[in-house]
């Protein structure tokens, strides 16, 4: 894209986030007074082939077209009701955007090494668990399979393999906790498993943490009950609703049509 088409692309996206009434600022900055957050879910992660937005897709205001998105869940043996319930939430936050996600759950036994899964800091690290669950699979998503995401008791937060990996059948694949409540130092259950899925997902998705914003989420999470205060991609666990910004959605509608299988 030229320096003019470009110009002319963020240009309008101003206008349009203008027009909504939107400040679209990484959510640390809502409250300067803050230095340190007390809990992330994850932190930013690299990107599978190059930094967006190297293209910025049209404004998703309209999501009346719905996108189909084939996920298979892993879940640890014995959670598949547990995650089953977590996880309507996480079909929920892609619903509200015009994504309809179909799943499939499939129980794993983890390596024994990982332990039982109730100490922090003692199991696995991100790269163990990536290749777990790349094993199950031959190292690539099944077929006709967009996303892979693993609910387990064997991380705190969550983390997804690289910012748009659902372009490659070998990044496709995202975890994280399905019982979280820590929040810093002290035991908070403020972050809602199904939303931190959603936020994994979104990464794969081609979702950054700055695309995230603090405006949006309560007009539209207040009346289901969803008080926390910022969109899905915020980083900080108690802040994260399941609410996707129009920046967020924009992305991840253009990646899942571009590059799911459905």
């Amino acid at each position: 894209m030229g320096a003019e088409a470009r110009t002319f692309t963020i240009m309008n996206w101003l206008a349009v986030c203008a027009l909504a009434g939107l400040v679209l600022v990484p959510s640390f900055l809502v409250n300067p007074g803050v230095a340190q957050p007390p809990s992330v879910i994850d932190g930013e992660l690299g990107d599978c082939r190059e930094i967006p937005p190297h293209e910025l897709p049209p404004p998703a205001i309209d999501v009346s077209k719905v996108i189909p998105l084939e996920a298979r869940v892993l879940v640890e043996r014995g959670d598949r009701a547990a995650a089953q319930k977590l996880f309507a939430v996480t079909k929920r936050a892609f619903s509200d955007i015009g994504i309809r996600v179909k799943t499939r759950f499939q129980e794993v036994d983890p390596p024994r090494q990982w332990g039982d899964g109730d100490g922090l800091g003692t199991g696995p690290n991100q790269e163990a668990i990536l290749t777990f669950m790349k094993d199950l699979f031959g190292g690539r998503r099944p077929d006709g399979v967009d996303i892979v995401y693993f609910m387990t008791r064997h991380w705190a937060g969550g983390f997804a393999d690289c910012i748009g990996g659902v372009r490659y059948a070998d990044r496709a694949f995202a975890f994280g906790s399905i019982d979280y409540s820590f929040e810093g130092v002290i035991p908070a259950p403020t972050a809602d498993e199904g939303v931190i899925a959603a936020h994994e997902i979104g990464h794969l998705l081609g979702a950054h943490h700055h695309y995230s914003n603090c405006v949006e989420a309560l007009p539209q999470g207040a009346p289901r009950g969803d008080l926390n205060p910022c969109t899905t991609m915020s980083p900080f666990a108690a802040t994260a609703s399941g609410t996707f910004a129009l920046l967020e959605r924009s992305f991840i509608r253009r990646y899942a049509a571009l590059y799911g299988n459905g």
